[in-house]
């Protein structure tokens, strides 16, 4: 969902301004994004990479499915 959007013609010489419109990604030729969003986006994506690295390190290595594509030493018989 987009806010405050301007929508402007194939030509170029009309323009629409929409409070909200969905669009399918295939549509778009440009997209405008104000640096003050941008700004916003990193700090957000910067605090929630924070929040998580605490919970990283408490799980601990090794405790996924399998074992990996790393060394077969391993695999006995030496």
């Amino acid at each position: 969902m987009l806010r405050e959007v301007i929508q402007t013609s194939v030509d170029g010489d009309r323009f629409w301004r929409w409070p909200e419109i969905s669009i399918r990604g295939n549509t778009i030729k440009y997209l405008r994004i104000p640096d003050p969003v941008i700004d916003k986006a990193k700090e957000d994506e910067a605090n929630f990479r924070n929040s998580h690295k605490n919970e990283d390190r408490s799980r601990g290595r090794g405790r996924g499915r399998g074992r990996g594509r790393g060394n077969n030493n391993n695999r006995g018989g030496y």
